[in-house]
């Protein structure tokens, strides 16, 4: 690894200008080895040079994204870290991820926790995922581009419970997590190295050569040659696919893949999270068996029912199923029932926002794509937004759209000054000059068609969810 994270030798200034600067800046910035952990351990491991610990914040920071596309910086105690996994994520039918997908996470204890121990790994609210994937900042991928190096590739930070809504429930892959054998010395480093390359580190995404498994498996590497120098290569084979890295890390003595050979008790120990499919699949055969609908084209999995135009499920399913025998003082054993009215707007209830949670997180990955690209244009326009509604519009766009700062900054971890920028902007969401900005915005630029399907899909989505639930009151 070069000292400014490039790993070839693309890009200018060329290794002995970038060399000459990190060396010098070693010895002459008292914060350069806080700010650079990886980069001084290897240059320290490449000189032979033992120096003393350096006296850094205790805290490390990362952009973590939620659900919603929306970051947060959050600080880590790496003293609060218990453990490093590698997940692996498994197939699914598109594409970019016909073999899986592999991440870390970085077990991190509740702050109601005392002690630092194995009980953390109930923890998984409090989890972050870290995992290298393209920067893609337009609406329509390219294939083309994903295996040219026309995307950047950077290490995203995630809550880890994100990552297992989109991965096990959403997309119904599941999640292996293998955790790493790591001393707490370099446990600490490794989380250290981490936010470096979280906040400093992006090169040319190429799915066939530079990817979420080759790049992930560089800075196991990296991070292993500081920690354990001398020593054999982290991983015999440098692997490509995602999968195959998975399967060799399993065999690897710095894995306990003993963890994952009963996965019933690895699903129990939170080392394995099936994917959610079956779940869904009991839901939607609470419609194929109804007899209500048994002479109809019932949907027979949970993608069946996904396809289906959200008012078409109303009329043909939802409804009629509703209608059979309901009356407002239902009895008990009739909701009890698996052909109740009750029970089947449960299972209407778990399918439909299923579908609604899928539906929104497109339509505002496009949407903050879209008019993020145009916004700016409008802005440096100076036509379209007064100076008030500029700083507005500004403050709301760098709220969604924050995780562009992960991989750009060139003075490695931040250590106090990102946090409280004088200039930072602010979303005011309950500004009441928001509301007409957007309004005006929209009858001057009309969505483009496709997206206004998904979003009329999505307002026909929420009525059915709404329509469920005045249907059931459980208990």
């Amino acid at each position: 690894m070069l000292p400014d994270g490039r790993r070839d030798g693309a890009g200018k200034p060329g290794f002995a200008d970038i060399y000459a600067a990190h060396a010098t800046a070693y010895f002459t910035d008292a914060s350069y080895r806080c700010r650079y952990p990886l980069t001084a351990g290897q240059l320290e491991r490449a000189w032979q040079f033992a120096a003393a610990p350096p006296h850094c914040a205790a805290h490390l920071p990362f952009l973590v994204t939620d659900d919603e596309g929306r970051r947060e910086l959050r600080w880590i105690d790496p003293a609060r870290v218990h453990a490093v996994h590698l997940v692996f994520a498994g197939a699914s039918g598109a594409s970019l991820s016909r073999f899986g997908h592999v991440a870390l996470r970085l077990v991190l204890c509740g702050e109601h926790r005392q002690r630092v121990d194995a009980d953390c790994e109930e923890d998984v609210f409090d989890h972050l995922s870290l995992s290298f994937m393209a920067g893609i900042d337009e609406l329509d991928l390219s294939l083309w581009k994903g295996i040219s190096g026309g995307y950047p590739v950077k290490l995203y930070a995630r809550h880890f419970i994100s990552a297992y809504r989109e991965y096990s429930i959403d997309e119904f892959r599941s999640l292996h997590s293998l955790p790493l054998r790591l001393s707490p010395d370099a446990r600490d480093f490794m989380v250290r190295a981490l936010s470096q390359v979280h906040w400093s580190y992006q090169n040319e995404y190429r799915f066939f050569t530079r990817n979420c498994a080759t790049e992930l498996q560089w800075l196991l590497q990296a991070v292993y040659s500081v920690v354990a120098p001398g020593a054999r290569a982290f991983l015999e084979r440098e692997r490509f696919r995602p999968d195959r890295l998975f399967s060799d890390a399993r065999q690897s003595p710095h894995f306990e893949g003993a963890v994952l050979e009963d996965l019933t008790a690895a699903e129990k120990g939170g080392y394995f999270f099936p994917g959610a499919k079956a779940y869904y699949q009991v839901a939607v055969n609470v419609f194929r068996d109804h007899p209500q609908l048994a002479q109809q084209d019932t949907p027979q999995t949970p993608e069946d029912w996904r396809l289906r135009s959200a008012l078409s499920r109303r009329d043909a399913l939802l409804l009629p199923a509703l209608s059979a025998g309901m009356t407002e003082d239902e009895p008990q054993s009739r909701r009890d029932d698996k052909t109740g009215a009750a029970y089947t707007a449960q299972a209407g209830l778990v399918l439909e926002a299923w579908v609604a949670r899928r539906l929104r997180r497109e339509v505002l990955a496009v949407m903050t794509t879209y008019y993020g690209t145009l916004l700016q244009e409008l802005i440096a326009n100076g036509s379209f937004f007064t100076e008030d509604e500029v700083r507005l519009v500004q403050g709301c766009m760098r709220f969604i759209k924050t995780g562009d700062k992960a991989g750009t900054l060139a003075s490695g971890v931040p250590q106090d000054a990102i946090a409280s920028a004088p200039d930072e902007q602010v979303c005011d969401a309950g500004s009441p000059a928001l509301v007409p900005v957007i309004k005006r915005f929209h009858d001057a630029f009309p969505l483009r068609p496709e997206l206004r399907l998904r979003i009329r899909e999505l307002e026909d989505t929420a009525e059915n969810i709404r329509l469920l639930a005045q249907r059931y009151s459980p208990g």
